[in-house]
């Protein structure tokens, strides 16, 4: 039978091979093959088909097969759209290439105990491995018979994170498909996390975490988590009471958990910024009622906004524009669509400290960058967010707009420092001319520790999705 099938199989062609199934199984084993020889074609078979079943097993067989395609499948194989929404929300093939070197939290470096507050690299730390505490817990059996073992475990995993299993039986399913296959098995805690942080936000936290806790792209898996958990967020210049409380509570989420202050810092500086980059106008009116924690994060996305539509001279021009918007507390716009937090596409300036640098308190910057915070000087805070945001805009002044700064007298060294650092990474050749006696200002002009320039950012910003309710 086997031999006849596969002769059939020849004469026909790998997509009249499937069409011609009548099983599960015939399916099963031909669909990939005839995807692989006219995508197009099978895309147009599977739409029409009559069973949303059978439909739903290719779509997730041929997406788990064929990552790199599962855009293209989801949007366009199932005819409504719940199972659209539900197909790209267990596709959404997280960027596992970016993350440096895929290392568990016991592999990462340890952090400098003499170093000042704030993250100390772009990376965020991940927790201690939740999986010690898994141990003996067994997943509940799945009927496979359609898919391949991995598939199958995977959709499991993912089920199991939307009805709010813990965090043991999603990676016990996760494990289950990938006994040997530590990527494999790290990819899928990943996903399971994201969805965990879907479906119930501020509640499913714990669980997410623990989940990204034992994934070797745990970096990563809490980076996403950060925005995947986040409520929506309302406009700058449109919100209410009850949705700083709903964000407040969010990061209070974060704040309990291993290394929370930097999780909650790093919550806020994309919820922030979201915030101001769907804002009509550009005030102060978020320092009224945002927790003060949150406060440095609003002089940056204001300025960002900012220079977005002009990017002064001098320094002073474009501080003293800044400081003027951000003393106002109106007009407020009627409220708007919201949006799910996101994070700027981002030049990274400052990856790791270098020697010296660790004695600069620093937070994040708009999402994954970093930068130095002076919570002693108000009139420092509002330089220092001027040249970090305008070292992130889509096309940066040039390296004199921030060597001029090094010839402005008495400024703070955080400030010099500051300039310097971007100034250097936009233009090494410029900076390397540049004399200094501070010596850390001037390992940064002369490039000593790194002789890497930084590329640009893509030209244009993540957008956020259109409302909440489409994610």
């Amino acid at each position: 039978m086997i031999a006849l099938l596969t002769l059939s199989c020849a004469e026909q062609g790998p997509v009249e091979a499937l069409k011609a199934c009548s099983d599960a199984e015939c399916r099963t084993s031909t669909v990939e093959a005839a995807y692989e020889a006219a995508p197009e074609d099978v895309m147009r078979w599977m739409s029409a088909l009559s069973d949303p079943v059978v439909q739903a097993a290719l779509l997730d067989q041929l997406t788990y097969r064929f990552p790199e395609d599962a855009r293209a499948l989801c949007s366009t194989v199932p005819t409504d759209q719940q199972t659209k929404n539900r197909c790209a929300r267990r596709n959404v093939r997280p960027h596992l290439f970016q993350n440096p070197g895929g290392l568990k939290s016991s592999k990462l470096s340890k952090a400098n105990m003499r170093a000042a507050s704030g993250p100390r690299s772009s990376d965020l730390p991940v927790p201690a491995s939740a999986a010690a505490s898994w141990d003996g817990v067994v997943a509940p059996p799945v009927d496979c018979r359609q898919q391949g073992t991995a598939l199958c475990a995977l959709n499991a995993a993912l089920e199991a994170a939307e009805a709010g299993e813990e965090a043991a039986v999603i990676a016990a399913h996760c494990r289950r498909g990938s006994p040997d296959d530590e990527r494999a098995y790290g990819e899928c805690l990943f996903k399971a996390s994201e969805v965990v942080g879907e479906h119930h936000a501020t509640a499913g936290i714990p669980t997410a975490m623990a989940l990204c806790s034992d994934s070797i792209f745990g970096p990563m898996c809490v980076a996403h988590l950060l925005t995947r958990a986040s409520p929506p967020v309302p406009a700058a210049d449109a919100f209410t009471a009850a949705e700083i409380d709903a964000a407040s509570a969010t990061a209070q989420a974060f704040q309990e958990l291993e290394h929370g202050a930097l999780y909650a810092d790093r919550f806020w500086a994309s919820w922030v910024y979201t915030s101001y980059s769907i804002a009509k106008t550009v005030h102060g009116g978020l320092l009224d009622h945002l927790p003060s924690q949150a406060w440095h994060h609003v002089p940056v996305a204001a300025a960002y906004q900012q220079l977005s539509q002009h990017v002064p001279r001098q320094l002073s021009e474009a501080v003293q524009a800044l400081s003027a918007a951000l003393e106002q507390r109106g007009p407020m716009a009627q409220a708007s669509s919201h949006h799910q937090a996101v994070t700027r596409m981002q030049r990274h300036l400052w990856e790791q400290d270098w020697p010296g640098e660790e004695i600069f308190p620093s937070t994040w910057v708009m999402g994954p960058s970093r930068r130095v915070i002076a919570a002693d000087s108000a009139a420092v805070e509002l330089q220092l967010a001027v040249l970090e945001a305008a070292a992130q805009l889509p096309t940066p002044p040039s390296g004199a707009f921030f060597f001029s700064v090094l010839n402005e007298p008495d400024l703070d060294q955080r400030v010099r420092w500051t300039a310097a650092r971007i100034g250097a990474a936009l233009d090494t050749e410029a900076a390397a001319q540049l004399t200094e006696s501070d010596p850390l200002v001037a390992a940064r002009l002369s490039n000593t520790n790194n002789q890497r320039k930084h590329p640009p950012p893509p030209a244009t910003d993540r957008q956020p999705p259109q409302s909440a309710d489409a994610n």
